[in-house]
């Protein structure tokens, strides 16, 4: 096994600008949704939509007494009338790809015995934290790249398949595929997805994990409580901000649909629809 230092200096950017303007993006769509929905409410019983005249937007009336309702949760009565329309509409993240220090090295140099081993070892368990969970062969090329090395082949494959073995990082397989992590958290009880950003930011259908594409299902069921299978897989690629549903597009969902109905978090109500499986 390995022994690996690691040497943080080795990264010079996670596109923290790139990263921080798509996410406030998605932060603003998803609060004007909001406020849109909340201005479609029914103005009456207890609701008040607009707040008072001296600007408490936190006031809603209770009933016939035109007292002030309490509070309830984290937010005002007003919260509690919009929660099941519009306050589940969390921000999603948006991926980030690690960047590196640039070197030029040949395959032949690359794969020179003990050379290169922990430098390449620190740069899979950066990807790992940073970009986890993520599969293999886009790792692979995360590395590879930062080497300046556009292909990888047999020998290159074969020598980062040993270096993978020898490092025995956690990985949970789907399909052919072995999905990394540095964390067991990012995998094992992971809940979350991140969308996808624009240029390095932005993984092919191929490269999701299926339990992002698992999650993303799950919270289209949270926003829209029950779906036909066609509109499911649109809403979740449109929370993954993938435009067109293309067949590698609908072969991601449809196995996230499997991973989700086989870790028992959906299931199909009477109907035919999906639903997570605590609405059944």
């Amino acid at each position: 096994m390995l022994r690996i230092r690691r040497e943080k200096s080795i990264i010079i950017s996670i596109k923290p600008n790139a990263y921080d303007a798509e996410e406030a993006e998605l932060e603003a769509k998803s609060k004007k949704e909001f406020s849109e929905s909340a201005n479609h409410l029914p103005k009456g019983k207890g609701v008040n939509t607009a707040g008072n005249k001296k600007g408490n937007n936190d006031m809603t009336t209770s009933g016939k007494t035109g007292k002030p309702a309490p509070k309830t949760g984290n937010g005002a009565g007003l919260r509690g009338v919009v929660q099941d329309e519009t306050s589940k509409k969390k921000p999603v993240k948006v991926y980030r790809a690690v960047r590196f220090e640039q070197r030029n090295m040949t395959q032949k140099d690359f794969v020179e015995p003990g050379r290169h081993n922990l430098e390449t070892a620190e740069r899979i368990l950066s990807v790992a934290e940073f970009e986890g969970p993520i599969c293999e062969p886009l790792l692979t090329r995360r590395v590879l790249q930062s080497y300046s090395i556009m292909r990888a082949g047999p020998q290159v494959q074969q020598f980062m398949k040993n270096i993978y073995d020898g490092m025995k990082l956690d990985y949970i397989t789907q399909d052919d595929c072995r999905v990394y992590a540095l964390l067991s958290s990012q995998l094992h009880g992971y809940t979350a997805f991140r969308a996808n950003g624009e240029g390095e930011n932005k993984r092919d259908a191929k490269e999701i994990p299926h339990l992002e594409a698992a999650n993303a299902i799950c919270r289209a069921l949270e926003e829209q409580f029950s779906l036909p299978e066609e509109e499911l897989i649109r809403a979740a690629a449109n929370l993954m901000n993938i435009g067109r549903v293309s067949t590698a597009v609908h072969d991601l969902f449809k196995a996230g649909i499997a991973w989700a109905e086989n870790e028992k978090r959906i299931g199909k109500s009477a109907n035919g629809n999906w639903m997570l499986q605590k609405n059944l």
